[in-house]
């Protein structure tokens, strides 16, 4: 259960701390959040009960954690971050850096919605995820502010 939820989470990392609030909604992406909705390929994957599942985002970097745990990587290594908000909804690419698909990217959007952020990314070396909404080909993550 862990790599089916943990896979698309590795990229994506637990932050310490969400920091000022800012108008940028690149910087916004900096911090510490919890996973309240994960859906992987159109299907609702169950989130544990007695843990919660956190990204982080710090220095362009991404990994993923559990409320009380380190911030680690899988096996499928570290990632990046590039975001483009010049597009609507604004690009998100995850680039890893190291490990088995080092070079690879997934291509996806992000939005905030009030105090919540909605990241789709599309398959690992694919095509871009273009919608906010759970979908055949995507991986759609909604977070929420660790506090």
């Amino acid at each position: 259960m862990n790599r089916t939820i943990f896979a698309p989470a590795a990229l994506l990392v637990a932050l310490v701390g969400c920091g000022p609030p800012s108008d940028n909604p690149a910087q916004k992406l900096e911090g510490e959040w919890v996973i309240v909705e994960l859906h992987e390929k159109g299907k609702s994957v169950p989130m544990p009960k007695d843990t919660k599942l956190t990204l982080s985002i710090h220095d362009q970097r991404w990994g993923r954690g559990q409320e009380g745990g380190a911030t680690t990587a899988t096996n499928e290594g570290m990632s990046s971050v590039r975001v483009d908000m010049s597009k609507s909804p604004a690009h998100i690419d995850v680039v890893r850096v190291d490990g088995p698909n080092a070079g690879k990217a997934q291509l996806g959007v992000f939005a905030f919605e009030g105090e919540k952020l909605k990241i789709s990314l599309g398959e690992l070396g694919g095509a871009r995820a273009e919608s906010l909404g759970p979908g055949d080909k995507n991986t759609l993550f909604v977070l929420e502010p660790k506090k």
